[in-house]
């Protein structure tokens, strides 16, 4: 075969993968009643493990929805985050009306580069964060707040920073929930 007849035919299987994508996306869509994008599917997730009412609207500021009965939680106002491997933080607006910040956390990249890699829709761990505990430490660590903050507990100044330390009260509902979810490779 030419080069020519062998791109040709890598553009038919791709067009075939592509209408196959589209079905299962039209299908998620259905299920979960917003695009099949990973963050309006991981608000989905989010609400049905962790009693979240979504707001009506996807475009609400600052926030996804508002937690649910059993307390302490209920009535909070929470943003939900979810990313694929190479997306290494959390789009977080600084000054946003929020009470707390759930991260849907993805294993990290095993590469330096995309190319080439898949971007799977895993979920290897759930974080809770007080939203204005968070932002207020680390600004007095001298950490800059930005639209980017990263999404895992870390290291700041050779100290665990008090802001990046999720809260205990997620575990509860995760342990409770566990069967609930399967997300996998």
């Amino acid at each position: 075969m030419d080069d020519q007849t062998i791109r040709s035919a890598k553009l038919v299987e791709l067009a075939n993968l592509i209408r196959e994508h589209n079905a299962v996306t039209a299908r998620i869509s259905q299920l979960v009643g917003r695009p099949a994008q990973v963050g309006d599917v991981g608000e989905y997730i989010a609400a049905t493990i962790f009693d979240i009412e979504l707001n009506p609207s996807a475009s609400a500021k600052g926030h996804d929805g508002f937690f649910r009965p059993p307390p302490p939680l209920v009535g909070r106002s929470v943003n939900v985050k979810w990313g694929t491997p190479f997306e290494g933080g959390m789009d977080v607006s600084p000054d946003a009306p929020v009470d707390d910040h759930l991260a849907l956390v993805s294993p990290r990249a095993t590469s330096m580069t995309s190319k080439g890699v898949s971007c799977p829709w895993l979920i290897e761990a759930v974080y809770l964060f007080d939203a204005i505990e968070r932002r207020t430490t680390l600004r007095a660590g001298g950490v800059g707040v930005a639209r980017a903050i990263a999404s895992r507990p870390r290291l700041v100044r050779g100290r665990r920073s008090a802001g990046t330390t999720p809260r205990r009260h997620v575990q509860a509902r995760v342990l409770s929930s566990a069967a609930r979810l399967h997300v996998g490779a």
